[in-house]
């Protein structure tokens, strides 16, 4: 849970958003605030909009009406240069589609995804390994990324989405091609380093998870949030 002696800071927030496309109304009055080192977990049913809400909080899709502030930055162009480049710093993305490169060493996709060329290669070596082994993924450095399992290239693409040391991850169901043992297992290694790192942390799942493990519980229905609670509201109902 959040420090509750520490003022905690906006990490992402989205107001009065709404996506309408080809007139079919997809999301419509969306209020979401996630600070600092909070977890917050979005379930709905299969086409309830959580995609659809990751991809505009991310930047990924421009919202048809409202806004949408990561980190005190205003998401107005999000195929600018310098949105994305702030998108890189300040997001972290983790989706249903790993977007790895097959052919490429572990090594050589984490290099491709870090902004911070600032970083001497030492420093940045040291990042890459520390984040590898806290997912469980520090044997895959100089693996081809083709040769790695399903989980071990989850744990590849969790590292990858917490490089830039963003103030936000968004998860956007990734542990869906995994049976419910390892989502489960995934899922709450993904919540403690997130907690670990002081990392705001958006997770969309259909499945079950360990809600308890996150701060808040939002529920989409018909494009809309239809259900806000803390976790212990949730979780006792």
């Amino acid at each position: 849970m959040m420090n509750a002696t520490t003022p905690a800071e906006v990490a992402l927030s989205g107001m009065q958003l709404a996506k309408r496309v080809h007139g079919e109304t997809l999301l419509h009055d969306i209020h979401i605030t996630v600070m600092q080192s909070e977890v917050v977990v979005i379930t709905g049913e299969p086409g309830a909009g959580k995609s659809t809400l990751i991809n505009l909080l991310g930047g990924l899709d421009r919202p048809s009406a409202g806004t949408v502030h990561a980190h005190g930055r205003v998401v107005e162009h999000p195929n600018s240069v310098p949105w994305v480049r702030a998108r890189r710093q300040d997001i972290g993305l983790l989706l249903q589609q790993k977007n790895l490169m097959p052919g490429w060493t572990v090594e050589e996709v984490l290099e491709a995804t870090l902004s911070n060329r600032k970083l001497a290669p030492d420093a940045q070596r040291a990042r890459m390994e520390e984040l590898l082994e806290a997912f469980g993924a520090g044997h895959t450095m100089t693996s081809r990324v083709g040769t790695l399992s399903t989980v071990e290239q989850l744990r590849v693409a969790m590292a990858r989405a917490f490089l830039n040391e963003p103030c936000v991850v968004l998860a956007d169901e990734p542990f869906g091609g995994v049976g419910a043992e390892d989502a489960a297992a995934l899922t709450a290694l993904l919540i403690a380093v997130a907690r670990a790192r002081g990392t705001a942390l958006v997770l969309t799942a259909s499945h079950t998870v360990p809600t308890e493990l996150a701060d808040r519980v939002l529920e989409l229905r018909e494009g809309t949030i239809a259900v806000q609670d803390a976790v212990e509201a949730a979780v006792g109902s």
